[in-house]
């Protein structure tokens, strides 16, 4: 996955303002209580709860920036120009732009999603959902996905849709 095309490399759009467009989006969409989580003073997702048809569902949509930033960082050809911390600081606010940008891409794709019935709000926001302090997803991955990886059986190929229980 190093080879993918990075969307939003060069996005100029601050933080803030995307996380503002991304609020509108939610409300729209008929989120309320829409928070925005820091940590030290970083701006690192936002929590929001939607109605669904079987009552109101929290959401915590994350933004990992530092991720973003190793990933640029990484890029051999970026590394090669960090010569000074300010140029290791104007590649930390890029991702942080970067990252958020794709954020609010990735829902608004989600959403038109919705608006065409082509899925359910809670069919996309799924991995986000939020009990307690974690996300289903990292519910889920701390679980080992269990319950979803498939297994072989006797060296034979796994049919489609075959659910094998993880040992």
């Amino acid at each position: 996955m190093n080879n993918l095309p990075i969307k939003n490399r060069t996005s100029t759009v601050p933080p803030e303002r995307t996380a503002a467009r991304i609020e509108e989006m939610l409300a729209r969409a008929g989120a309320s209580d829409i928070r925005k989580r820091y940590d030290a003073g970083e701006l690192r997702g936002l929590d929001f709860i939607i109605p669904t048809e079987q009552g109101v569902m929290s959401f915590r949509m994350p933004v990992d920036s530092e991720a973003a930033y190793q990933v640029l960082y990484n890029d051999r050809r970026q590394r090669r120009l960090l010569t000074t911390m300010a140029q290791q600081k104007a590649l930390r606010a890029q991702a942080k732009r970067t990252a958020w940008k794709l954020a609010q891409e990735w829902l608004e794709i989600q959403l038109a999603m919705v608006a065409m019935q082509q899925a359910e709000i809670v069919q996309v926001l799924l991995p986000y959902a939020v009990r307690g302090d974690q996300t289903f997803f990292q519910a889920f991955k701390r679980a080992g996905y269990a319950g979803l990886l498939a297994a072989p059986k006797d060296d034979r190929d796994i049919d489609a849709g075959d659910v094998v229980e993880a040992g």
